[in-house]
C-alpha cells in the first residue's frame, strides 16, 4: 500500500467521478484506475461500486475512507514538524543528565534561558547513569545531556563544564555515640579544609555506591585503594544520596560524594576533601552535531557561561564549593 494510492482512493471518493479526480491529482485516468485496482487487491475487497453512469462508495470503503483521511492529515502535519525542525525553529528543548546538574545548574539555565527564548519549552529528565543519558541522545530522546564522559563520536560532541572534588563525608562530632567515636577517628580529622587519604579512609567503616549506580565515582575510589593491601570494611551499599547521607549522620560509616552534595546534606555531617592529590569528578554537556541549532548553541554556550562565571566567584560558587 502506497501513501500516491491512498491520495487516489480519497480523491475518487470525495468526486465521486474518475475523470475529476484525475484532473484533480493531475494524471491520467488510466493510471488513477490501476492504482485503485493495485490498491483493492491489496486490501482484499472492493472500494467502490462502479457502473457507466455513477460511482459510489460501498460500506467497507465509506469505514476505510475515514481512516485514510486521518493518516494524510496525521503525515502532513509529521513533515510540517519536521520541516520546522529541520529549518531550526525548535518548538523543545529536550534537557537530559546527572542529578548534580539537575539540581545545581538547570534551574538557573532554565531562568536565563526562557529570558531570551520565551517561546521554547524546556523539558527536562534526571537518568542517573550518563550511559543511559548518551543513549538517549543518540536516540533523539534527548537533545542536550549532562554526563560524566567525554564523549565525542561521530554524530556526538561534548565540552567540560568544570570538575569538582571528592569528598568524605562523616558525622560531626557529639551528634552520636557510636564504635566509630570510641575508636577515637575523629582526632585524625583535621581542621576544614584538610584532606583526608586513602590510607585513612581504610581504617573507618565505608558505606559507598555500587558500581552500577556510580560507576566513575565507584571506580575512581576504589583506584585510590588499590595501593592498600587490606581494603575498608563496607557497612552498606546505597545508591540514594540522601539516604546515604542520612546513614552518615547516623554513625553508620562515612562516604565519598561528590561536594555539590553539602547543599543536600542534614545538620550533624561535615565533609572533608579526599585524595592526595584530590580526586575531581567532572561534568560535561554533551549534544547531537547534526542537529545543533541557533537555539540548541545558545543553551550551550550559556551553561558554560554560567560554570564559568560561578566558578570565578562573579556569581557565587558552584553549590558544594565550600567545606564544613
Amino acid at each position: 500500500m502506497e501513501i500516491r494510492q491512498l491520495q487516489c482512493f480519497v480523491a475518487v471518493a470525495e468526486e465521486l467521478h474518475f475523470r475529476r479526480a484525475a484532473v484533480r491529482l493531475s494524471i491520467s485516468q488510466p493510471a488513477l484506475s490501476a492504482s485503485l485496482a493495485a490498491l483493492e487487491a491489496d486490501l482484499g475487497f472492493a472500494l467502490f461500486f462502479r457502473t457507466t453512469r455513477q460511482v459510489s462508495l460501498t460500506q467497507a470503503g465509506a469505514v476505510f475512507l475515514k481512516d485514510v483521511r486521518h493518516i494524510l492529515r496525521s503525515m502532513d502535519s509529521a513533515k510540517r514538524h519536521a520541516r520546522e525542525v529541520a529549518h531550526a525553529a525548535v518548538p523543545s528543548i529536550r534537557v537530559g543528565g546527572v542529578d548534580e546538574a539537575i539540581v545545581t545548574l538547570v534551574p538557573a539555565l532554565m531562568t536565563q534561558f526562557r529570558a531570551r527564548y520565551s517561546d521554547i519549552h524546556l523539558q527536562i529528565h534526571e537518568v542517573s547513569s550518563s550511559g543511559r543519558n548518551v543513549q538517549a541522545l543518540e536516540a533523539h530522546r534527548a537533545d542536550v545531556v549532562f554526563i560524566r564522559e567525554n564523549v565525542h563520536r561521530d554524530f556526538v560532541e561534548s565540552r567540560l563544564l568544570y570538575r569538582q572534588r571528592i569528598m568524605v563525608a562523616l558525622p560531626v562530632a557529639g551528634t552520636n555515640e557510636t564504635e566509630m567515636e570510641t575508636a577515637g577517628w575523629r582526632r585524625e580529622i583535621g581542621p576544614p579544609g584538610t584532606f583526608v587519604t586513602p590510607d585513612q579512609l581504610v581504617r573507618w567503616p565505608l558505606i559507598r555506591f555500587p558500581r552500577h549506580a556510580r560507576p566513575l565515582l565507584h571506580d575512581l575510589m576504589m583506584g585510590s585503594l588499590a595501593h592498600i593491601e587490606t581494603p575498608p570494611e563496607v557497612t552498606c551499599e546505597v545508591i540514594d544520596k540522601s539516604t546515604m547521607l542520612q546513614l552518615v549522620h547516623q554513625g553508620m560509616g562515612v562516604a565519598l560524594v561528590p561536594e555539590w552534595v553539602q547543599i543536600i546534606a542534614p545538620d550533624g555531617v561535615m565533609f572533608r576533601p579526599y585524595g592526595d592529590p584530590a580526586l575531581e569528578l567532572p561534568l560535561y554537556i554533551a549534544w547531537r552535531k547534526r542537529d545543533y541549532s541557533l537555539q540548541l548553541g545558545e543553551f550551550i554556550d550559556l551553561a558554560s557561561e554560567i560554570c564559568a562565571m560561578r566558578r570565578s566567584g562573579n556569581d557565587g560558587a558552584l553549590p558544594g564549593d565550600t567545606s564544613s
